[in-house]
């Protein structure tokens, strides 16, 4: 019996292809306008609870999400520098899930980055790493967030200052840290 390839996502079907689907497929690549737009909607936009929705967290992760209903969007969420870890952590699961169902690289791309700016924000204000990344790794994949031309300047410093605090920290113990 032959393999179904119809339940790929594009960037599976890249690398079955050996192509890569951000770079040499030009119907699959998004201009910085749409991402920028995509991801100020993802920010702005009220955080999705409501569990009959299929992306809403609960549906995504599968559980209820209480820590996040004191929060009207994640770009409050992010900035809120009394938030707890709970929170950080619930939406760094819940971009992480989403970027692997992702079926478009602007989609894909705009969840990573919310990924990482959950990471960043437990750090720079809860003082605490929500990943197995260790700093030096980490350092490095916030530096390139840092060079996304799409991000805001309030999202950049949160990158930068995350980064500085993965600098200071490079070589420190990784144990105990989550994915």
């Amino acid at each position: 019996m032959r393999p179904d390839i119809s339940a790929l996502r594009p960037d599976q079907l890249a690398d079955l292809l050996k192509v890569r689907s951000d770079d040499d497929v030009p119907w699959l690549v998004d201009d910085r306008q749409a991402l920028e737009a995509l991801f100020r909607a993802k920010l702005a936009g009220p955080v999705p609870l409501d569990p009959s929705q299929p992306d809403s967290l609960p549906a995504v992760l599968g559980r209820p999400c209480e820590e996040m209903g004191a929060y009207r969007s994640f770009g409050e969420l992010l900035a809120a520098p009394h938030a707890g870890v709970a929170a950080f952590r619930t939406l760094k699961d819940y971009a992480k899930a989403l970027a692997r169902r992702s079926r478009c690289f602007a989609a894909e791309a705009t969840t990573t980055a919310l990924y990482y700016a959950a990471i960043a924000a437990a750090l720079v204000h809860c003082d605490t790493r929500i990943t197995r990344h260790g700093y030096d790794d980490l350092e490095r994949y916030l530096v390139q967030m840092i060079e996304q031309p799409w991000f805001s300047a309030d999202l950049k410093v949160l990158f930068r200052t995350a980064g500085d605090l993965c600098r200071q920290r490079a070589g420190e113990g990784d144990e105990g840290a989550d994915d």
